[in-house]
């Protein structure tokens, strides 16, 4: 995944640099580095991403269907 790649998918997906440094573990500069266009990512970043997102959306459906049922019990 290219920089350009990486900035775009985590920009997708709500988050910054910072905040993937910091969901990882790792230091924020190293992210820096592969933010850059020219620079690529290392390729369990790509899994990890694609894992992130299917958790978000996991979390909204989840989100949904409490608050249907929570309503319908009123």
């Amino acid at each position: 995944m290219t920089g350009k790649e990486f900035n775009e998918r985590i920009k997708h997906l709500g988050l910054s640099v910072s905040e993937f440094a910091e969901l990882t573990g790792l230091t924020k500069d190293g992210v820096y580095g592969w933010s850059r266009s020219n620079k690529t990512t290392p390729e369990w970043v790509k899994s990890w991403l694609d894992n992130y997102e299917k958790a978000l959306l996991l979390d909204n459906i989840k989100n949904a269907f409490s608050q249907a049922f929570a309503f319908d019990k009123k």
